[in-house]
């Protein structure tokens, strides 16, 4: 497994003991530091002293995709899992994990199962239904429960093991060129070449929602182009292809359906952001995304209705919280 390291001295204790807590033993950790300006380096070669599973390779800074891919470099196992350094897993993870897939090789073992937490509350996300026969069902069967309407795409890196072979064989990497969302770019790019899929329904992904450090919370317009770049790029390349029998239509309503919901990225973005604009033209000029899928109105609603009325009411509860506590 890898777990890239950037700035996450205060949760990095916690991360790499819930690998050693694995109740299943094979496994390797490759924990890379992308060139953190804390003791994130320090901490994690701690371990590596005391367990030779534990292996610490430092980089020069390059972000999120680039230290990925250079920890790919160094797998020896048979499948590659993903870990950020401020987050952790349940003890049982890789033990459960391994009686799905048995001896019987599969190109992607997908999860659905995580957790939502801070200090204060903690939030289960069930992304898609599982029962005991999922895994019975072919892959167009699948595929069309992952790319149902109805559920969340698992695109985050951290919820698929990926057999490293299918990687190699297909030269599978992180777009490097993306400031955000390569892992959803590096999931429909397997998706494009994938031929055997499993999936997981444990809880098994504690995922932090505090670190004020972490991308998620400090969204950018160039950040939030780079991720409907990659819907626009994906929802093109889909059209008019087929894996097996899956029409990958249903891709494209997917991706027609989730696109819209980044709006709300747009009202977030400070007015003085230089890509602002340039956010506000793609959802212009790139309509026959949505258009075709008969959620144009639900588009409307939400650019010019809903989130227009939102920041009005949120800035209003703002001014009132100011007022009060003069």
């Amino acid at each position: 497994m890898i777990v890239p390291v950037y700035n996450v001295e205060k949760y990095l204790d916690e991360c790499i003991r819930s690998v050693l807590a694995q109740t299943y033993q094979n496994w390797e950790l490759i924990i890379v530091d992308d060139e953190s300006s804390d003791n994130s380096l320090s901490v994690a070669r701690k371990y590596e002293q005391v367990d030779n599973r534990i292996r610490v390779y430092q980089k020069p800074h390059g972000g999120l995709p680039h230290t990925r891919n250079w920890g790919m470099r160094y797998v020896t196992g048979d499948y590659l899992a993903l870990l950020d350094g401020d987050d952790y897993w349940s003890s049982d993870h890789l033990a459960k994990v391994e009686d799905i897939i048995g001896d019987s090789a599969c190109d992607m073992c997908v999860m659905n199962n995580h957790t939502n937490f801070t200090r204060q509350w903690a939030q289960q996300v069930v992304l898609f239904p599982v029962d005991d026969n999922t895994n019975n069902l072919s892959l167009e069967e699948k595929l069309e429960i992952l790319f149902s309407l109805d559920n969340h795409l698992p695109a985050s890196a951290v919820l698929t093991l990926y057999n490293i072979d299918f990687l190699k064989r297909n030269t599978l990497k992180y777009g490097e060129c993306y400031k955000c969302s390569e892992d959803l770019d590096f999931f429909l790019h397997c998706i494009s070449r994938v031929e055997s899929i499993k999936v997981a329904q444990h809880e098994f992904y504690f995922y932090r929602q505090d670190n004020q450090g972490a991308m998620t919370k400090n969204l950018t317009g160039e950040m939030l182009l780079s991720r409907l770049d990659i819907y626009k790029k994906w929802f093109d390349y889909y059209r008019d292809k087929t894996i097996g029998k899956f029409d990958c239509k249903s891709i494209q309503d997917k991706i027609s359906f989730d696109l819209p919901l980044n709006i709300g990225g747009y009202f977030e973005l400070a007015d003085t952001d230089e890509n602002k604009k340039r956010v506000r033209q793609f959802f212009r000029m790139n309509r026959y995304i949505w258009c075709g899928s008969g959620i144009r109105e639900s588009y409307f609603w939400m650019f010019y209705v809903h989130f227009p009325l939102k920041m009005i009411n949120d800035r209003v509860q703002m001014v009132l919280q100011r007022i009060k506590g003069r």
